[in-house]
Formats: structure tokens, sequence, C-alpha cells
């Protein structure tokens, strides 16, 4: 087998984001509060956050925070877009 063939051959491991992490932790009830809240999240045009709609990445991040949960901004923003490769983004 050659080099290439040999690395590509390698399973990437899976990266879970810090947001996956979280998700693990949480019960039923309070994942579904978290999908709900990115729901919100992601409904807003950038009108809507320029207009004060209240539903923005630092209010769930301050949610969690309350929680003892650590996630900074970039990570949540990342997972938001879909760029974090985890399976719930």
């Amino acid at each position: 087998m050659g080099k290439l063939a040999e690395s590509l051959a390698v399973v990437p491991s899976t990266n879970r984001c810090r947001v996956a992490t979280i998700i693990d932790t949480l019960d039923v009830e309070d994942r579904d509060a978290f999908f709900d809240a990115c729901r919100k999240v992601k409904a807003a045009s950038p009108r809507d956050r320029s207009a004060g709609y209240p539903f923005t990445e630092m209010w769930l991040i301050k949610a969690l925070r309350a929680q003892g949960f650590v996630l900074s901004k970039e990570s949540l923003s990342r997972h938001m877009r879909g760029e974090c490769g985890c399976e719930f983004a």
C-alpha cells in the first residue's frame, strides 16, 4: 500500500466541539430547551439583531454560563454555523 493510501485508510477521529460535550451532559428537557434556543438564535436576521432581538448568541452563552457551563462565543458561533464538525451542528 502506498503512503497516501495508508494515510487515507486511517479513519479521522471525531472532533467533538465544546457545545457537543455540553449537550451530552443535558437531560432530555434541557437538551430540548437548548435546541429550541439555538433555533431562536438562528432565526434572527441581521436586521432583527440590530433592532434589539433578544435571542442572540450572547443570550444563550450567558444562560449556559449561569448554569456553570464554560463556553466561549467563538465555540458557540462555530457550532451554530456548522463549522465544528460535530453531529449536532
